[in-house]
């Protein structure tokens, strides 16, 4: 097997940062939407979209082999996360190029859990490369427009001189006379000849 070029990076701090660059990869792979928190106090890495909500996701990964399998800290310092810090922990056993998207409550209160890819029969199994549950399948999906048309004529008006108020829109009479009246949505106005319809 090609060794992982994480296994050369001894110093602990820069291999975290290069696995959360391999997270970041591998899940636009996936077609995942991604955001990242400025700096570095939130007790998560990113943050992915899953339709109308967010879930927030904590990096971490792993080199130490033990038992035939591999420990993976899941702990903040010198003691397990508190409260409810994070949605999943995406872990990465480096020399196998291997991930787990464990959901947190599975993890919660310890300060590692324990990884052996090559078996499938184990408390961690399921959540290997489970890239669906950060994908949320099952989230609703958002509303669509089903279409939108609109035209104007050479006498369009700046978007800066519309204002939305509830179902109508009102233009300033800077300069366009009287003509310049209320644009219902379905109707026809003369200032600006728009048409909007089949909006839901």
């Amino acid at each position: 097997m090609k060794k992982n070029p994480g296994m050369r990076i001894k110093d602990s701090k820069k291999r975290g940062e290069w696995a959360e660059l391999m997270f970041a990869m591998r899940a636009i792979e996936h077609g995942l939407w991604l955001s990242k928190p400025w700096g570095e106090s939130k007790s998560y890495d990113f943050v992915v979209e899953q339709a109308a909500h967010f879930v927030r996701i904590q990096v971490k990964s792993t080199t130490f082999m033990k038992a035939g399998g591999y420990a993976c800290a899941v702990k903040k310092a010198y003691a397990p996360y508190r409260g409810n810090p994070f949605d999943f922990v995406a872990a990465y056993v480096i020399p196998e190029d291997v991930w787990y998207i464990v959901p947190a409550r599975k993890c919660k209160g310890q300060c590692s859990i324990w990884l052996q890819p090559r078996r499938q029969d184990l408390k961690y199994s399921p959540y290997q490369e489970a890239w669906h549950l950060l994908r949320g399948r099952d989230a609703p999906q958002p509303a669509r427009v089903a279409r939108i048309e609109a035209c104007a004529d050479e006498r369009f008006l700046p978007l800066s001189e519309l204002v939305f108020q509830k179902d109508v829109f009102t233009t300033e009479t800077r300069g366009h006379g009287e003509d310049a009246g209320l644009l219902r949505l379905g109707d026809t106005a003369r200032a600006s000849d728009c048409l909007v319809r089949e909006f839901l």
